[in-house]
């Protein structure tokens, strides 16, 4: 009998905060239910674009080194001409 009620109870306890959300939902615009931060939003767009540049500039490393190791691999044109002769 004890289960029974505080089930009801706790149904009854669901209910209300379902319709208390739907109440203040119905209240505030859509525009002010957001909580939405100029602040934020620069921050986070100036993060991602710093590691955006991080990335591109760690790419652009890698890009010089194999580049570099390419040119100290080949020889060079004196010696390429003393292998033909």
């Amino acid at each position: 009998m004890e289960q029974e009620l505080a089930i009801k109870q706790d149904e009854n306890r669901k209910k209300e905060e379902v319709r208390f959300k739907a109440h203040i939902t119905r209240r505030k615009p859509a525009w002010e239910a957001l909580n939405y931060s100029t602040e934020e939003d620069l921050a986070m767009r100036i993060q991602t674009r710093r590691e955006e540049e991080r990335i591109r500039k760690e790419e652009y490393e890698q890009d010089m080194h194999l580049m570099l190791s390419r040119v100290e691999k080949i020889p060079t044109l004196f010696e390429r001409q003393s292998q033909v002769e």
